[in-house]
């Protein structure tokens, strides 16, 4: 049974909420760890903010038809699963090139979380508008 549309808008905005705080504390934590030279703290704020964000991934793909067209989510999808699989294919049978492969990953890690945080915002905005627009309100 499909959910009712004001729901999924509703978790989609807890969805993005949610990013929006793990990325702004998350940066924070990054940012005051810089300082003070402790790179455990951003292997932490790395794998919460890219963990939910892959959960949230997952979910709108099988919970929405938001995939069914080429739209910015299924481009972010593509490149996310191309750059994944083209890091581990160079990485495979060399443990420098993994390290190589693992350092770029690291770098382009806040720039793929952004872009995703970015649609996950216009899908939000995009559908309240036409909810209120559906209601009237």
């Amino acid at each position: 049974m499909p959910l009712h549309p004001r729901t999924v808008h509703g978790l989609a905005t807890a969805d993005v909420v949610l990013q929006a705080t793990l990325i702004l504390v998350g940066g924070l934590a990054v940012l005051n760890a810089a300082e003070y030279t402790h790179f455990a703290v951003a292997m932490y704020v790395y794998l919460i903010v890219g963990g939910w964000q892959v959960l949230s991934m997952i979910l709108h793909a099988v919970g929405t038809t938001h995939l069914r067209r080429w739209t910015k989510r299924a481009v972010h999808h593509v490149v996310l699963v191309s750059v994944l699989g083209l890091l581990l294919l160079v990485s495979v049978e060399n443990q420098d090139r993994a390290i190589v492969a693992l350092m770029v990953l690291f770098g382009i890690s806040p720039i793929l979380a952004l872009w995703y945080f970015g649609i996950c915002w216009r899908e939000v905005w995009r559908d309240g508008r036409a909810l209120r627009a559906q209601t009237g309100a």
